[in-house]
This record gives C-alpha cells, structure tokens and sequence, in this order.
C-alpha cells in the first residue's frame, strides 16, 4: 500500500518538528514509511529557512521513513520556483480541471514529467463549484457560472455526467501521474472509479474557462 501526506508550514519550523510530524504519521497510518512526504504550501521551500527544510527532508528520505519530497502547488511562478530552487524534488501536486486550463500547455510541467517526477492533478472539480447547480453557487462566485452551465450543457449534450467529463479531461493529459480527488461516500468514491468517458471531440468550443483569480480557491469569499 502506498500512501502520502502531507506536512503543514506549521511543522517546518525546526528538524524536531519536521521528524515529530512525520513519525506521528506513520503511528496514525500504521505504515513503515510514506510514498511521498508533500509540502502543503507552495512557499515553504521559497522562505529564509527552506534550504534547512530540505536538507532536513532529505536526511529523513535517507533513513527510509519517505520515499520521496513533493510540494503541493497552486500557481504557475511558485512552480517554476520550486523547481528551479530544488531540483530534488520528485513530486508535484498542481491544479488543473476542464475549466482551469492553466497549466496544460506549459512545457516546463511536461519537462518534470519527462524526468519521471510525479505530476499529480487536484482541484478536478474545483472544490465541487463544477459539480454544482448554478443556484447553488455563491453570489461571490457569479461569474463562474457560464463555465459551469456549459459543462453541464455539454454532458447532458452527450449523455454523461459532468463527473465523467471532468476525470475524462484530466484523464487525457499525457504529464497527468495520478489524480487526486475528495468523496463524501462510498458510493461517490464507485462512481469516480467506474467513470469511463471518452472528452468529446471540439468539447472547447462549449465550455469557458474561468477566470485565472477564481480558479484559485484561496480568492473565494463567502460574504
């Protein structure tokens, strides 16, 4: 069994903290090392401290208790950063979804995958706001509903799910390593893994994407 985590800004302030996060870890998870130890925030390996961060991670991978560092990222320049900075890194987490097409043109992100570094896409469904009805989305977020609209357009156009066709997008991207998705449920979790749904033909020409600020969950305000 293979399984990552990730490790909060929180606990890199010192190798104490690091190795006390880690280990605590692998008791929860009953397991004897992690696949890929993640940096949950972008800008962890872009501080004063990082080159501490790192070395620490390192001598953490050589006692066997990781198999690999990543980093979890939401933009474009933090990831040009991040890799420029350390090119030791073997994993990356980025967002990327049918309606956020940020990244899946950019040659550097094919270049870390060409290296067999992992690429790992999240925020498939944007946090949920692509799976939602267009009353269900917040005032904040208004202009986002065209995007969702088409899409739902789209798959009713082609008789599946809005689900299909946000795993059929992502499933279809040649750096793509692994998908990274949230469930409630059971039944939730069956029917993302049964999702067999080939990205029709011209399907760009129906759905708009969203716009770069709100794409990024973290701009999101609920007021």
């Amino acid at each position: 069994m293979q399984v990552s985590t990730k490790l909060a800004i929180a606990d890199t302030k010192s190798e104490k903290l690091i190795r006390a996060s880690v280990t605590s870890s692998l008791s929860k998870l009953q397991i004897e090392s992690i696949e890929i130890l993640y940096l949950h925030d972008e800008s962890i390996l872009l501080q004063e401290y990082s080159e501490q961060v790192f070395l620490t991670l390192q001598k953490i991978l050589s006692d066997g208790l990781i198999k690999g560092i990543g980093v979890s990222i939401y933009t474009y320049d933090k990831l040009e950063a991040n890799y420029g900075s350390f090119p030791g890194l073997s994993a990356y987490q980025v967002p990327e979804n049918i309606c956020d097409r940020r990244l899946i043109r950019k040659k550097l992100i094919q270049d870390i995958a060409d290296q067999n570094k992992s690429v790992t896409i999240r925020s498939v469904f944007l946090q949920g706001l692509l799976l939602m009805n267009s009353n269900e989305i917040p005032d904040s977020l208004n202009e986002c509903k065209s995007s969702v609209e088409s899409l739902k357009q789209l798959a009713d156009l082609c008789g599946v799910s809005v689900i299909d066709l946000c795993l059929s997008y992502v499933k279809n991207i040649n750096w793509c390593s692994g998908i990274l998705v949230g469930v409630d449920n059971l039944a939730q979790l069956q029917k993302i893994l049964n999702s067999d749904a080939v990205l029709p033909e011209n399907w760009e020409e129906y759905i708009s994407p969203i716009r770069e600020d709100l794409a990024d969950p973290r701009n999101w305000s609920y007021d």
